[in-house]
């Protein structure tokens, strides 16, 4: 998975922009709202929001999904686009986000 596959993705939605904020990160927003975070490490890795229930499944079942660093509490997930890793879905997580944060707006 590229990083110009999610910004694609990402691009179609509505209100959606993205922003480089913390230095290197590229931030995906829903107005003021971020719903994802992309980090350029080596395999990337993607912070999308979740439930907690969510949470908890997702890290129980997956080995590319961590809590995420900070806002771990409150749902969120990092999930680390490995070779493999089924595309579609993780784009079904990252709509997900945007739906959670879109609807907050």
């Amino acid at each position: 998975m590229t990083v110009t596959e999610i910004q694609n993705f990402c691009e179609k939605l509505e209100d959606s922009h993205e922003v480089i904020q913390w230095g290197n990160d590229l931030v995906f927003k829903v107005g003021k709202k971020m719903y994802a975070v992309l980090n350029f490490t080596d395999p990337l890795q993607v912070t999308v929001k979740a439930t907690l229930d969510e949470q908890s499944e997702l890290v129980t079942n997956y080995k590319e999904i961590s809590v995420a660093s900070y806002v771990g509490r409150f749902g969120w997930v990092t999930v680390s686009l490995t070779e493999g890793f089924d595309k579609d879905f993780f784009f079904s997580l990252l709509k997900k986000s945007y739906d959670y944060v879109a609807k907050k707006k």
